[in-house]
């Protein structure tokens, strides 16, 4: 053996005496800075084809009977059943597709009730229209600037909207003593260029979607950001299971895109009670005067 075959050789043993936890690990993917949604459809999901190899079905969609345009800048009012037709292409109702087979029968009588209800002029509010938190994975729809914040323990989302807060701690299990909250309890991890975030433990006051789809406290929701092939978006691929809300699990996805614009501070305007006329809707309130 020559003297380059013993340096090499001995080179290679000193790597392999190295232990495996002293070897520098791959870098994360930065998913740190501003970040916007940009929709296909105004405010809804993508759906997500094959998503993860496991040709999951999509989420609800709006009703294609009653597609989201308005080019004629008609305003929405009441629909009378002898114009109904003649509105069709003009509403901008949110109308679900109901007869989505996702939908476990208690979820599609809610969710037929609010179609009717959009097809009388009578809108359905979102969680944040009420001051109230999205939860997931109705937060991915979120038309407000993002921030990500990344450290070695946990990734952090600031949303502009009502100043909310959404922690995911990294290489963690979920807290065996938990509360079903408005957030719930977010772990996460990891897969090479992939953030994989798992949600279990929220509360069932929050939507699925911008249609009202309600889900049940078992929901669980898992998340896969990961960049973009050219860097400039953040891709999301997300799936569902809720036994009791769902019939089956099912996935869509999200895009994002660099907010150039800033972090603006949108506040929730409370007690503004009458979303439409001759129609209160709850807000949160208390009881017991602060001063």
């Amino acid at each position: 053996m020559d003297i380059t075959q013993s340096a090499l050789l001995f080179a290679s043993l000193l790597v392999l005496s190295v232990p495996a936890s002293a070897q520098t690990p791959a870098s994360p993917p930065d998913f740190s800075g501003l970040w916007k949604r940009i929709y296909v459809i105004d405010q809804t999901f993508d759906p997500a084809p094959n998503a993860l190899g496991q040709n999951l079905p999509s989420p609800i969609v709006q009703d294609p009977r009653y597609p989201r345009t308005n080019s004629n800048g008609v305003l929405r009012r009441p629909i009378a059943d002898d114009e109904r037709e003649s509105v069709i292409g003009l509403t901008q109702n949110w109308i679900p597709d109901v007869t989505n087979p996702i939908l476990q029968p208690g979820t599609r009588v809610a969710l037929e009730e609010i179609a009717r209800q959009e097809l009388a002029g009578i809108p359905h509010p979102q969680p944040q229209t009420q001051c109230l938190p999205s939860g997931a994975p109705l937060i991915l729809n979120t038309a407000r600037a993002i921030s990500i914040l990344q450290t070695p323990t946990e990734v952090i989302f600031l949303y502009s909207r009502d100043h909310h807060v959404r922690h995911v701690y990294l290489n963690q299990k979920h807290s065996a003593d938990r509360e079903h909250t408005w957030w719930g309890d977010s772990v996460g991890h990891y897969e090479g260029d992939t953030l994989v975030i798992d949600t279990i433990g929220q509360t069932d006051m929050t939507d699925t979607d911008r249609f009202g789809t309600r889900h049940s406290e078992e929901i669980h929701v898992v998340e896969r950001y990961r960049l973009s092939e050219d860097g400039g978006g953040i891709e999301v691929v997300f799936t569902v299971e809720d036994p009791i809300a769902f019939t089956t699990p099912w996935a869509a996805s999200a895009h994002f895109v660099p907010d150039d614009f800033m972090f603006l501070e949108i506040v929730c305007a409370e007690n503004q009670r009458e979303f439409w006329p001759g129609r209160e809707i709850y807000f949160p309130t208390g009881d017991t005067p602060d001063f």
